[in-house]
């Protein structure tokens, strides 16, 4: 909170080089430009890899609307942006409406914001610079360096005190694409958050104000708090600024955050080699105690620091000013300090908690407690300081009228011209009366003009309001004028026979008049695109009649003024026909050229002539006279329709112009066949059982619409595909069986004119066992001639039908073969 100084010398020198001329001549209202323009803000705090942005209103993004809702995930490929996986040089995000919010997610940190962005890389990370006006910046400002719940004039002191901080730091950081950052270097800005309802209103209720003296931007240094008064500037760095003086401050009187400091001599040995004033080298001997002199205010001007250097010879070093405080980080320089011998160890006590120049922002919440205004706590602070409102008033300058007496319904016009306030634009609002009662009021916009229609006679007021662009008042400057109004000719209908036509037909006019003389003139005027085709002039006669030569929006305007009238006319109104070339249907299209059972179909029509104010279509799908689909009269040109059965379709379209009184005013058909989708009828394999090493032979037959069919066959075992034979013309599959189990062999057809992966789709299930072996047993092995030999055969393996033979040899000759 009290690090409010930065580049205060520069400040400094810019006041003590005008303040020479300040005081010898009589100065103008300050001005400063810069107030009027966004400011762009780093936002160094939500310095990221990735930044995810979430909309509440719409934006425009790189040219592209997002819509409220939308979600934005940005992050870093090499030297580029990523958003939402595309590759960008930067991100520019505007929002589409001045109250929308964008939520920017940075880590685990989500703040919301107004105004414009721009996103770019800084180093490696993603760098959001917010664009946006000063006062809604303070929002987000004043809630973090005062609490939301002190009293309203303290939050407006400091709103004052931001906006004079804001100001003077535009283009500080300009080297690095924006004004200032986001951080404590600055002031420290989190975006809006609509919970801190008195920091909003400390803002809104001083809008534009500023702190001056002598007709120069005050340098509106604060801190916490300072201990019951405040300090002179030159005590702290040298400079003389007459506005920072040291005053009493009965309203604040707070001892240090956390009590007394106590530092041991080998920590303040640390410190004070940490900061530079000793050399790693050199040993710290004491703080010299009496050679401590103070300011008035108390606080400590100087103190010296005894030492010794690497050579033994013991030194001192003299600290001065502001570094009193600096020098062993304490909070203030408003201490006394003492020494215990037997701990070797310093103790601080002391007020305050910061530099002491300026506000102190304890002190500002107090006095507001106590009524203070915010007016007279920044005086109190800033002696013979002043604020200043930087949206200056206008003025009107003139209001005229280009008439005086004007029958009702007919138009006064009125231009207002306004001086003075900021230049960047006026605002102007108008009020109608009719004797004392409100007939109209124009709210404030920056169209200067206004023209007016009294519908009632009387005597009228007019009264123009004026205020800057950027004024927050009712209005800044008035000005009044009257006229009378007279009753007029009524003007009871005005008709023409219809709405609508064909070129070379004719329009007649029909017009009521009532009250005034009873006497009336009518005068007409026909205009196509802005160009006046045919005009009639005042004639007793009120018939007019008008046949189009060409298509378009035609207007007949008729002027009506009663025959005593000094007007050019007392009313007019017009009315609007369309004359068109019928409507006709040019083509019907289908987009597939071969159509299936279950395709989907979809129709387009298209058009020539009409009215071209829109048209509307009809579709009826018909099959052998059955109405299958009705899609009435509607905007879309088109029809999707999924034929479930093949045949010869007809589609029947209509279409009406949308002005058009006509039932339709064409009709076309367009007919085509639906085929059937190919079909396996059958799958034979040679074989219901294979032993390993076997070929399975596999056919199959199909039919389709067409006639022509496409085979293709996947070998699969285990939910492995072992083998694809793609989409031919081949009905056979020959497949060698290498191993034992099921194989699933899966066969699709589809017809050569279809577009789908398949039409049809079977699986057959192949068992393939192992081949068979045998285990044998003698019962025997060696017998007397005449006794039988037995011997038992175990089939191992196989399908488990197998057949046996027996082959008995002696001697190398066969002596029995039983056959299988």
């Amino acid at each position: 909170m009290f690090k409010r100084y930065v580049a205060f010398f520069t400040a400094v020198f810019f006041f003590i080089t005008i303040f020479p001329i300040a005081i010898t001549q009589r100065v103008q209202a300050y001005q400063n430009n810069a107030y009027f323009n966004n400011v762009k803000v780093g936002l160094v705090s939500m310095l990221s890899t990735g930044l995810t942005l979430t909309l509440n209103g719409d934006y425009t993004l790189n040219g592209q609307v997002y819509p409220s809702g939308s979600v934005i995930n940005l992050g870093i490929n090499g030297t580029s942006i990523t958003l939402n996986g595309t590759l960008q040089s930067q991100i520019t995000l505007n929002p589409n409406n001045s109250s929308n919010l964008l939520m920017i997610t940075s880590g685990a940190v989500s703040n919301k914001y107004m105004g414009s962005f721009l996103i770019q890389l800084s180093g490696s990370k993603l760098l959001p610079i917010n664009m946006i006006d000063i006062e809604n910046y303070l929002k987000g400002v004043v809630g973090y360096e005062m609490s939301d719940g002190w009293p309203l004039e303290s939050l407006k002191a400091q709103a004052v005190a931001a906006r004079n901080y804001a100001i003077s730091r535009v283009g500080y950081a300009a080297a690095k694409g924006y004004d200032f950052d986001d951080t404590a270097a600055y002031q420290v800005y989190k975006g809006l958050n609509a919970n801190l309802e008195n920091v909003i209103n400390a803002v809104d209720q001083t809008r534009g104000q500023v702190l001056l003296y002598n007709n120069t931007l005050v340098e509106t240094l604060y801190s916490a708090w300072h201990g019951g008064i405040s300090e002179n500037s030159e005590n702290v760095w040298g400079n003389t600024v007459p506005y920072l003086r040291s005053v009493q401050d009965t309203y604040e009187n707070l001892t240090w955050p956390n009590g007394n400091i106590i530092v041991t001599n080998s920590q303040i040995k640390t410190l004070l080699t940490t900061k530079g004033y000793l050399a790693s080298t050199d040993t710290f001997l004491s703080l010299d105690l009496n050679s401590i002199t103070k300011f008035a205010s108390g606080r400590i001007a100087n103190i010296k620091i005894i030492y010794k250097d690497i050579a033994g010879t013991t030194k001192t070093k003299l600290v001065i000013n502001d570094n009193t405080r600096t020098f062993l980080s304490l909070p203030s320089n408003l201490y006394t300090v003492t020494y215990d011998v037997v701990n070797s160890a310093y103790t601080f006590s002391g007020k305050g908690n910061g530099h002491g120049l300026g506000m102190s922002q304890i002190g500002a919440k107090n006095r507001a407690t106590a009524g203070h205004s915010y007016d007279q706590i920044l005086k109190f602070y800033y002696q013979n300081s002043y604020l200043q409102n930087l949206i200056l008033k206008a003025n009107v300058s003139t209001l005229t009228q280009n008439k005086n007496f004007l029958y009702e319904d007919n138009v006064i016009s009125f231009d207002t011209t306004a001086t003075a306030g900021n230049g960047y634009g006026y605002l102007f609002k108008y009020v109608v009366k009719n004797g004392v009662n409100v007939v109209f009021t124009r709210d404030y916009s920056s169209t200067s003009t206004l023209d007016y229609v009294p519908s009632n006679p009387g005597s009228y007021t007019v009264s123009a309001f004026v205020k800057d662009k950027y004024s927050i008042s009712d209005y800044d400057d008035t000005k009044d004028s009257s006229f009378t109004v007279y009753g007029t000719p009524v003007l009871n209908s005005f008709t023409l026979s219809s709405a609508i036509t064909t070129v070379g037909e004719g329009v007649s006019t029909n017009v009521d008049v009532d009250s005034g003389s009873g006497s009336f003139l009518y005068k007409y005027e026909v205009s196509k695109d802005g160009n006046i085709l045919a005009t009639r002039d005042f004639l007793a006669d009120k018939q007019f009649n008008y046949i189009p030569s060409q298509i378009g929006n035609y207007t007949i305007t008729a002027y009506v003024k009663d025959s005593i009238s000094i007007n050019p006319y007392d009313f007019k109104q017009a009315q609007s026909f369309t004359a068109f070339n019928g409507l006709k249907i040019t083509s019907i299209t289908k987009d597939n050229q071969n159509v299936f059972v279950g395709d989907a179909v979809n129709l387009t029509s298209q058009v020539s002539g009409g009215s071209g104010k829109g048209i509307i279509y009809q579709y009826v799908v018909t099959k052998g006279g059955t109405v299958l689909l009705t899609q009435d009269f509607g905007t879309l040109n088109t029809l999707a329709f999924t034929p479930t059965q093949s045949g010869n379709y007809n589609v029947s379209v209509k279409v009406k112009d949308s002005l058009s009184g006509q039932a339709y005013d064409d009709i076309n058909n367009l007919s085509f066949i639906v085929l059937e989708n190919a079909k396996i009828n059958t799958v034979q394999t040679n074989k219901s059982k294979y032993l390993t090493g076997q070929n399975v032979n596999l056919n199959v037959t199909a039919s389709s619409g067409s006639g022509s069919q496409l085979y293709k066959y996947v070998v699969s075992k285990d939910g492995v595909t072992l083998s694809t034979v793609d989409y031919s013309n081949n009905v056979s599959l020959q497949y060698l069986l290498n191993n034992s189990g099921t194989y699933i062999i899966t066969i699709y057809v589809k017809d050569t004119l279809s577009t789908k992966s398949y039409d049809d789709m079977k699986t057959v299930n192949i068992p393939v066992y192992t081949q068979p072996t045998m285990n044998y047993i003698s019962t025997q092995s060696s017998i007397l001639v005449g006794n039988p030999v037995k011997y038992s055969i175990t089939e191992i393996n196989g399908t488990g039908n197998a057949q046996y033979r027996f082959v008995v040899m002696k001697d190398s000759s066969l002596v029995l073969d039983s056959g299988y």
